[in-house]
């Protein structure tokens, strides 16, 4: 039996902060936190106005927490892969050429494209103290296999049959992706001297264990 902290029980008016603190804590709140995200194709190109229409849409529909939602394809770009904006706010970032097209190119897989992380972290820079700390910002990083997936294009299983017969080969890759999302996520850990940010890290093991 989970023990609730009666502090949060409340039904006077609370912060979206303080209702998402009560949830997390399955305590009761003046009522359940609500919030809404998607990508925004055509702003999510440039940090300024990826956090204006952040910061926009939150206040205009008064959301409790921000999930931050990063441009599509920015790990993707890390890593190599390019891509182009489809210049329709409905239809993702268009793949160009794949980071890695075959199994040998894993031994070759490096952060060449930093701009597209540092990109992120500008954003949610701006978006945090917008909001001030009465509404969270959450960010989630991906684990090293599911951006494997998107450098190898269309086909994401192939990471896992590349893994299974070239381990050796694949498996310092990801760990070379782990270390690349560690960094990344410490950089957006720093933005919390200037604004309130939950970094919901899914770097998880999947190192090798397929």
């Amino acid at each position: 039996m989970v023990a609730i902290d009666p502090s949060l029980n409340s039904t006077e008016t609370m912060t979206g902060r303080e209702r998402v603190e009560a949830a997390i804590a399955l305590g009761l709140g003046d009522r359940p936190p609500v919030s809404a995200w998607s990508h925004t194709f055509k702003e999510e190109w440039t940090p300024s106005e990826l956090a204006r229409v952040t910061v926009e849409r939150a206040q205009k529909f008064g959301w409790d927490f921000v999930k931050f939602q990063l441009r599509a394809s920015c790990f993707a770009e890390a890593f190599g892969s390019v891509y182009r904006p489809s210049g329709h706010r409905l239809r993702a970032p268009v793949l160009e050429q794949v980071a890695v097209p075959d199994a040998e190119s894993w031994q070759r897989l490096a952060l060449v494209n930093p701009k597209a992380l540092d990109d992120q972290v500008e954003a949610i820079g701006l978006v945090a103290p917008e909001l001030g700390p009465g509404v969270p910002v959450i960010q989630t990083v991906f684990s090293p296999l599911t951006v494997a997936g998107y450098l190898v294009g269309r086909s994401k299983s192939r990471v896992m049959r590349d893994l299974r017969k070239n381990v050796e080969v694949v498996g310092p890759a990801l760990e070379r992706i782990a270390d690349v999302l560690v960094d990344f996520s410490k950089a957006l850990g720093g933005r919390r001297r200037r604004g309130d940010l939950l970094c919901h890290l899914r770097i998880r093991q999947s190192r090798h264990d397929a």
